[in-house]
């Protein structure tokens, strides 16, 4: 996600955040879907990246599956 340096206050930031998580999520949803043949100990190893770009400070985030129903967010 990239925005204009002139908008970056901090609701947008945390809404555009939002939008990039759940799109994010979809997208790993359907990799793994995409791939039934990944054992599950194998899929807590995957990894999907979000970047975030405002201005000139980018947010770097990794999501991943590690349970059933349970993501995890991790800031690089």
């Amino acid at each position: 996600e990239v925005a204009a340096p002139i908008s970056t206050i901090n609701s947008k930031l945390y809404n555009d955040k939002l939008k990039l998580l759940l799109v994010s999520k979809c997208h790993l949803n359907s990799l793994l879907m995409a791939m039934p043949f990944i054992p599950k100990a194998k899929i807590k190893l995957i990894s999907f990246p979000l970047i975030q770009i405002m201005g000139l400070s980018c947010h770097v985030h990794t999501l991943s599956l590690i349970d059933k129903r349970v993501y995890l967010l991790q800031k690089v």
